[in-house]
């Protein structure tokens, strides 16, 4: 009966943006084809869209990356203003016209003509901007609707943390019980367990929340059933905090999740695929960061005594040291009273220029070198030092899972949450790490890429869902309610 359980996974949330991506990069070719249609007066101009590949292929992935860039494609940016939404639109399209035409003069065969450039300009920006303005009308209204089963106290208190933290685009519709809890919550009783299906299509419920041990239960294990028949997930609590925030409350975690988790990810990916989009990463950004990395260089030899280069031992898979390799961004003599957590962008032992070098990340440009020699991932968790991750694992539960993967130069934790220099912060840091590790995907890398380019053009990541989380560990941590009785035979 365990395997059940289906999830609205976090792949879906990812697979939604995929195919908003997919949708904007069609835009660019429909509108050069409708364009040479028009222009030259010819339906199917066969000829010519074969000439205009190259250009094509660039400004469709200009185009939907700067969007993603923006965060057009997130829950937030249906909710910017229309004039704010309008206008990064049409920036993220205008920088798409000028990579068509970089490309034209890079290889003049492949130039898209001003005929058809003057049409396709007009056709494009009108159907990105329909796309996108019913994409936010869906977005805006979408919401599901849930239902909890409750049987035992851990279960109320999982509808008193989904009532705390109210997750985004969700509602509780109520909960399912032999008879109603006290106080306020019994407004929210929707029946006993016999009642679930019925409700759930009279009241358009879309999910349910369910514990494990209803899963083994004999009475609830056929109802259950039903309701992934009738094509409505059931789901844990963690799967529901997990897609709504992108991060795995570590409070919530538990052995059993950790062995689920970790068959999650693609096993082709991560044996094979991951290493040749490593590679080809890393020489593809070793180029384009050349001249940022010359920067860099000169600006700490200009700015400070000392190497320019600072190579410190971190933990990598399976807790196997390496060699990490970055630009200086601390005077040398930063750790004479031993190994410190370093406190971003105010630290005090920071060069005259390495807050600058930390803010845009140039100091990290060094270890492409460590992505080549196959010391780290271009996308995983941020090593640590030996010596954190011994005092982290004592501090923090299942903070030694992160060894499990290869360590990245860029990471989920490091897009959603800024530099931290405490327990806490590295607490908050692995509940990412942990999302990370379940969805990995060459789909999510690539996310995770645009994510760190937004990142690094804004100086700092910012704090997705880190109040949430915050709470829920707050909830979760607080005395359970007493143990209510249901009348449910005990589960098996």
């Amino acid at each position: 009966s365990r395997r059940m359980r289906t999830s609205l996974p976090s792949t879906q949330r990812w697979l939604a943006i995929r195919t908003q991506f997919v949708i904007d990069a069609g835009i660019v070719f429909f509108s050069v084809w409708l364009a040479s249609a028009i222009r030259f007066e010819d339906l199917w101009p066969e000829v010519t869209m074969a000439r205009y590949w190259p250009a094509l292929v660039a400004g469709s992935l200009a185009l939907p990356a700067t969007v993603y860039i923006f965060g057009l494609y997130s829950l937030q940016g249906a909710h910017l203003r229309k004039r704010e939404r309008v206008a990064l639109l049409c920036v993220a399209f205008v920088a798409c016209l000028l990579v068509l035409l970089a490309m034209g003069s890079l290889n003049f065969s492949s130039r898209i003509g001003r005929g058809v450039m003057a049409w396709q300009a007009p056709i494009g920006l009108a159907l990105l901007l329909a796309h996108h303005g019913a994409l936010v009308q869906r977005g805006l209204s979408a919401r599901r609707r849930m239902a909890i089963v409750i049987g035992e106290s851990r279960d109320e208190l999982a509808l008193r943390i989904l009532q705390g933290v109210s997750p985004p685009q969700t509602d509780v519709v109520g909960y399912f019980s032999p008879q109603p809890l006290g106080g306020a919550l019994s407004t929210l009783h929707l029946g006993t367990c016999r009642d679930i299906v019925r409700q759930m299509d009279e009241r358009g419920i879309d999910a349910l929340i369910c514990s494990d041990p209803h899963l083994r239960h004999p009475d609830m294990s056929p109802i259950l059933r039903r309701v992934c028949f009738s094509g409505h997930p059931v789901l844990s609590l963690t799967d529901v905090l997990e897609e709504a925030y992108g991060a795995v409350p570590l409070s919530l975690v538990n052995m059993e999740w950790l062995v689920h988790a970790s068959a999650m990810p693609r096993r082709e990916y991560v044996r094979k695929l991951k290493r040749l989009f490593d590679v080809g990463c890393s020489l593809v950004f070793g180029v384009v960061l050349a001249l940022p990395l010359l920067a860099g260089m000169v600006l700490v030899r200009l700015t400070s005594k000392g190497p320019v280069f600072y190579s410190q031992v971190r933990s990598g898979r399976h807790g196997r040291t390496f060699k990490v390799h970055k630009l200086r961004t601390m005077r040398v003599d930063a750790e004479a009273n031993g190994a410190q957590w370093a406190a971003g962008r105010k630290d005090p032992r920071l060069t005259p220029v390495g807050g600058l070098l930390r803010t845009f990340r140039l100091d990290e440009i060094p270890q492409l070198w460590n992505v080549l020699t196959g010391d780290m991932s271009f996308v995983g968790p941020r090593p640590e030092r030996p010596e954190f991750v011994e005092k982290l694992a004592q501090d923090i539960p299942f903070f030694e899972e992160r060894l499990l993967v290869q360590p990245g130069l860029t990471g989920w934790a490091q897009v959603c949450y800024p530099y931290g220099a405490s327990v806490e912060d590295a607490r908050r840091k692995l509940e990412y790490d942990l999302y990370y590790m379940k969805h990995m995907s060459m789909m999510l890398d690539f996310f995770i890429l645009l994510d760190t380019v937004r990142t690094v053009l804004r100086g700092g990541a910012a704090r997705r869902g880190a109040e949430a989380l915050k709470r829920i560990e707050q909830l979760t941590g607080e005395p359970e309610p007493e143990p209510i009785t249901l009348g449910l035979p005990q589960a098996v």
